[in-house]
């Protein structure tokens, strides 16, 4: 898949007007600006070779993923915004395992006459599960 950033480098050289090297670029007969395999035929019509070795799956090292998911969470303190974090996070360790961050979304206060009473937090806290 021809990238934006090609397309772009190729405009750039296109200031005498020749479009169809922006044409065959896209069509993969044209080698993209920097070197590299082009889209599709341009790779093909090297047999297949990367880097003038034939090119393998299993050059390729195999990297782990792990799975993160996200859980919204809100929490309150009388003391802090920051007491409300740490008490999301409490809450939430007490079900969930390996959690790894917590992104604030919105604080929000209750003012009661001059004076906050409660401190408010939406936030997202993100755990890695384990497969």
């Amino acid at each position: 898949m021809i990238t934006a950033f090609q397309i772009c480098s190729s405009l750039r050289g296109l200031a005498g007007g020749d479009i169809g090297k922006l044409r065959r670029l896209i069509q993969g007969d044209l080698e993209p600006p920097g070197g590299g395999p082009g889209v599709g035929r341009s790779l093909r019509r090297r047999g297949g070779n990367v880097g003038g070795k034939p090119y393998k799956y299993s050059d390729h090292k195999e990297t782990t993923m792990a799975i993160i998911k996200v859980i919204e969470v809100l929490a309150q303190s009388n003391q802090s915004w920051e007491d409300a974090a740490q008490s999301a996070v409490r809450d939430a360790a007490k079900t969930v395992k390996n959690i790894k961050s917590i992104y604030i979304k919105e604080f929000e206060a209750v003012v009661d006459g001059d004076k906050i009473t409660q401190y408010r937090i939406d936030g997202k806290i993100s755990f890695e599960v384990q497969g």
